[in-house]
């Protein structure tokens, strides 16, 4: 596995309306058991394969917790015919991306590529599912890598609550172990119980296929016959059986926190009864009001506010539950807080469900499905948890099922739970325990497995049912259809207009996806923040979410679900890896819905702009979920040590001033000094508006002309940003003690460049990243992340490298990333590192442009740094253009560790 990918599934969806486009799927078991689901898509010339093996932690105990996701691990070290070095030299050569993530009941592994290669994606994917051989001399590397990756999770509160929730809710099942697993069993588990539990369950009547992308499905299941239907079948696990006896516990640990957070976990019905749905649409009514309910709440007690609190449903092979989640205070009460929660439910369960709400959830539902197939891996790695809890008929049927609850049964549903609920609660508050001395004490209440459970192997023989050939033959009629849409297809209509207020729109029109999507780049966030008040724009995008002058929160929440919205105007601290637009440079509002209501979203849009909402009520509780957000960031190795090298590196620059801001810049905004900036901020001249749908362009801009053209600008000039006093700075060396489990170490200087370099210089980035990631993790197992490269500000780049390690190998970490990069100054560089490294950007720049948002997000970008809106498609054929001695002579020219700034967190 190369990243960790974790999952929150809160109403997931399978399917179409009447009154959507449908999704057209085949389902088809190969003679071996091997199932096969096949979904055309022609919207990106990409194809995804998504195997879900239906095994994951639940078939775990303590004493081999972690197995799943080690095994994960280890199917990228290598096969009976690829070493590890041929396995990654061959994906990154055919632009394949391939990657995997473990969680309870099952295992994806997923392979997105250009369609003309994808018959070598299936043939590398298969391999490393059937003929993995886990080299002894990697075995104990990769135990160093999961440790790393232990620790990192470790050192983040909201996991260690996670963890702690499940250990207690699930207690007596499997459904309590971690997923990661547990460093203990990690560093004792050996090859033979890695090897017998990949023949027990790696099996391919074991295992489904989720194929989707831009194919012929009767080519498509000649490749999957050929790469997946070789292997023979293998008799099949007992299914277990589990009970929870939970009613009215509750459970309370002290452990080094910044905050308070209290967990509530109700179980519900199994996933094939009405209930389930019931109270799947009550959850997301419920997580949309909750926390402006048990606020209004504990206002009316003179009590301080929650900071967060969210509910949400999850479900499993055994269970399906509904939890609580609420983060607040030291100086609010738990039982204020719980007393609060219980009230507003029981509040809740006696009130009429609004028509309208209950609509707009399960048409929200539907639309984000159409979201969702625009990244087919993303598609299949979603659907995977579906599959493997309840077979693809659950996974088809699932909206169907929603759209059939009536407002009358929600209200049943909701007495049945609500009225009288009974919750086992969990409840962390700050104390002198550290979580490793919590851990330690609760080691014995993880699962084990009884004696009973041992005889796993069923004697039932396998059906097999062996499709006819002709099942998968689509009708003339389809054929016709599908083809037809190929011709008319038009991409890259493109229509760029300034405004007389300066405001610049630019709309791709194309009939590719019925997704209509918007993104708003407001410019040079840092460098317009008045003094003293950074974090200031931050706070007023927050606020954004808040409603606007005509609608409050509710009503406007109201707005956005009942066109299927969503609006996206904040990074979101719970979604790993998804900040990588979040920078000083410019902020953005990110919102999609689908062409059917595309003049209701640019209204909804325009009255976000126009009518800000500043009320007291939300910019305090603003002001409170932001300086919460700066102490847990504080606390953060990986967080806090990029601050400290930006702090150093870009010194008396905008780069150098904290997004979030400080907690004496948030406590000194008021409500005067918001709308001040907000009026120059978002002064027309200042914004980039990118419109991706299948609307005709002119459409588009007129309705916008009409809602924003009048709009005054206000923005005055804006200086240029010196960077030239940055490449004066001298080494220097910082050192942090946070006392976590996992420390992060950082290195980096500002250099002068020329922009002719900065092509060679992203494909340099990414052949040393692949040589360092190699050594110091899959060789030295000394990181779960790293990285390396340089990033570029106008004709100056950022050099650096970072690597997160456990604290007793910080030294040897620092020192082999000096060492990597002094390596690779003096070797050699070959044609086929080129060919690799040009190959693996192609495909990682088409796989950002998936989505429609995303092809906004960078149309947007390309003309904020006025490189024209064509520059994506210019982009991929200069990078065919570099030669390997422009390669060479650009590595010497930039490359050396002198003057480095090193930070280290621990």
């Amino acid at each position: 596995m190369k990243k960790y990918i974790s999952f929150i599934f809160t109403l997931i969806f399978l399917l179409w309306g009447k009154d959507l486009p449908a999704v057209t799927a085949q389902n088809i078991k190969l003679s071996n058991g091997f199932e096969v689901i096949l979904i055309e898509n022609h919207q990106s010339p990409v194809i995804s394969c998504v195997v879900t093996v239906k095994t994951g932690a639940s078939n775990e105990d303590f004493s081999n917790s972690g197995v799943s996701h080690m095994l994960e691990h280890l199917l990228f070290n290598g096969t009976g015919k690829r070493t590890q070095e041929e396995l990654y030299r061959e994906t990154d050569f055919y632009g394949i991306y391939n990657n995997a993530h473990t969680d309870m009941d099952y295992t994806n592994y997923i392979v997105l590529v250009e369609k003309s290669h994808i018959e070598k994606a299936l043939d590398i994917q298969s391999d490393m599912l059937f003929n993995s051989i886990f080299p002894e001399n990697k075995f104990e590397k990769e135990k160093g890598i999961i440790l790393n990756e232990i620790a990192r999770d470790v050192s983040e509160p909201s996991s260690f609550e996670d963890e702690l929730f499940n250990l207690r809710f699930f207690n007596g099942t499997p459904y309590n172990l971690p997923v990661i697993g547990l460093p203990e069993t990690i560093k004792n588990i050996s090859r033979e119980q890695v090897k017998e539990y990949y023949e027990r369950y790696y099996i391919p009547n074991n295992m489904t296929a989720l194929i989707m992308g831009d194919f012929d499905s009767k080519d498509m299941l000649m490749f999957a016959n050929k790469y997946f239907g070789k292997y023979p079948p293998q008799k099949p696990s007992n299914k277990q059986t589990y009970s929870l006896k939970i009613k009215g516990q509750r459970f309370e640990a002290n452990s080094k926190v910044i905050h308070s957070s209290i967990d509530m976990g109700m179980p519900l019905s199994e996933i094939d009864k009405e209930d389930f749905y019931s109270m799947s649409i009550i959850t997301a009514i419920l997580d949309s009001e909750l926390k402006e309910r048990i606020n209004r709440n504990l206002h009316e007690k003179n009590r301080a506010d929650v900071f967060d609190i969210n509910a949400s449903i999850d479900f499993n092979k055994h269970f399906s539950l509904l939890k609580i989640s609420a983060s607040f205070p030291p100086n609010l009460g738990p039982q204020d807080v719980e007393n609060a929660i219980i009230e507003e439910l029981i509040k809740f369960s006696s009130e009429p469900i609004d028509e309208d709400r209950r609509k707009g959830i399960v048409l929200s539902v539907k639309v984000q499905e159409i979201f969702l197939s625009e990244k087919p891996h993303y598609y299949g790695m979603v659907k995977g948890k579906f599959i493997a809890v309840g077979g693809w008929n659950f996974a088809k049927n699932y909206v169907q099922n929603l759209e059939n609850i009536s407002k009358t049964q929600l209200e049943k549903i909701a007495k049945k739970y609500l009225s009288n609920p009974s919750f086992m609660i969990n409840l962390i508050t700050p104390g002198d325990s550290s979580i490793e001395d919590i851990r330690k004490q609760i080691k014995g209440d993880y699962y084990q497995k009884s004696i009973k459970e041992e005889d796993i192997f069923t004697e039932d023989s396998v059906e097999l049912v062996n499709e006819k050939e002709e099942k998968i033959q689509r009708t003339e009629v389809k054929r016709q259809k599908a083809e037809e849409k190929q011709k008319t297809r038009k991409r890259g209509q493109v229509k760029r207009v300034v405004l007389k207020n300066g405001l610049t729109i630019i709309v791709n029109s194309n009939r590719d996806s019925d997704v209509f999507a918007m993104h708003l780049l407001a410019k040079n966030r840092s460098l317009m923040e008045p003094e003293n008040k950074t974090g200031i724009a931050d706070f007023i995008h927050r606020l954004m979410e808040k409603g606007t002058r005509e609608n409050d929160h509710k009503a406007f929440q109201k707005e956005v679900s009942s066109i299927g919205a969503i609006l996206k105007t904040k990074d979101s601290e719970f979604i790993p890896y998804d900040d990588f637009y979040t920078t000083n440079e410019y902020s953005y509002i990110r919102f999609e819905s689908i062409d059917e209501y595309y003049d209701k979203g640019i209204k909804l849009l325009s009255d976000i702009i126009l009518k800000p909402r500043f009320e007291s009520e939300d910019i305090e509780s603003v002001r409170l979920e932001m300086l919460n957000l700066i102490k847990k960031e504080a606390s953060k190795p990986d967080i806090l040590s990029k601050k400290l090298l930006f702090d150093e590196v870009f010194k008396g620059t905008p780069q150098s001033k904290s997004i979030i801001g400080t907690i004496e810049t948030i406590n000194s905004i008021t409500k005067e000094d918001l709308e001040a900036f907000y009026k120059i901020y978002f002064s027309p001249n200042n914004l980039i508006i990118t419109v991706a749908t299948g609307i005709d362009a002119d459409t588009v801009i007129n309705k916008f002309k009409n809602l924003l053209g009048n709009e005054i600008k206000k923005r005055t000039s804006i200086p240029s940003i010196d960077y030239s006093k940055s490449l004066l700075n001298p080494s220097k060396s910082i050192n942090i003690e946070l006392n976590k489990s996992q420390s992060y170490i950082r290195i980096g200087k500002l250099i002068k460049i020329e922009p002719k370099d900065k092509i060679a210089l992203n494909l340099i980035s990414y052949i040393l990243s692949e040589r360092m990631s190699f050594e110091l993790r899959e060789r030295q197992g000394l990181a779960y992340s790293l990285g390396a490269g340089f990033s570029s500000y106008n004709s100056y780049a950022l050099f650096g490298a970072s690597i997160g390690t456990t604290i007793d190998t910080v030294e040897k970490a620092k020192v082999g990333i000096f060492k990597e990069i002094e390596g690779f100054k003096k070797a050699e560089i070959k044609g086929e590192d080129l060919e690799r490294a040009v190959n693996k950007y192609i495909s990682s720049e088409l796989m950002r442009g998936l989505s429609r948002i995303n092809q906004c997000y960078y149309t947007g970008l390309a003309e904020f740094y006025k490189k024209g809106v064509d520059y994506q498609k210019r982009l991929l054929v200069d990078l065919k253009k570099v030669k390997l001695d422009e390669i060479i002579k650009v590595k010497e020219k930039y490359l050396n560790t002198d003057n480095m700034i090193e930070v280290v967190v621990k």
